[in-house]
């Protein structure tokens, strides 16, 4: 075996064991899905904090009309809840028992939160997909379907 051959061998196989790693890690983390959470109200929501088993994101403030996106994962059903403050909503806090990430990600969706004063929209939509190398081929197919025209089914931000 030559020199060259043998360090193109040992380039294949570190990128293997890399790939790999990749993997088993993203298969041990669970799947990853999204919430979306619209202020719909006319006060800005402060203080958002969405927690759902283990994860917990501080998001701070989501002015009126905006919304924000929380990547969450798990396996399993979980305890999904939101903790805000919104001047004239007295609601402040609430739970969704059963949210499953990796169900979720399976399906395509995401679950959307419009929240108003004393009362909480929830639906599922089109998700973006859960990774990033993923998000990026969904931004290059979406630009080639409006370079010829089309309106693409998702969008993305």
């Amino acid at each position: 075996m030559t020199r060259r051959t043998r360090g193109k061998l040992i380039v294949i196989a570190i990128l293997v064991t890399l790939v790999g790693t990749e993997v088993a890690l993203n298969l041990w983390r669970g799947s990853e899905a999204m919430v979306q959470v619209e202020n719909v109200g006319a006060d800005p929501l402060d203080d958002l904090i969405v927690t759902c088993g283990d994860n917990r994101v501080v998001v701070g403030r989501v002015s009126p009309g905006d919304s924000a996106k929380v990547w969450l994962r798990g396996h399993g059903p979980r305890m999904l809840q939101l903790k805000f403050s919104q001047r004239g909503n007295a609601l402040g806090s609430f739970q969704l028992p059963g949210f499953d990430p990796a169900d979720m990600n399976r399906e395509g969706f995401k679950l959307v939160l419009r929240i108003r004063p004393n009362q909480v929209e929830k639906f599922q939509d089109d998700a973006e997909p859960a990774t990033p190398l993923g998000r990026f081929a969904l931004k290059v197919w979406n630009d080639t379907l409006e370079s010829l025209g089309i309106e693409p089914d998702i969008k993305t931000n």
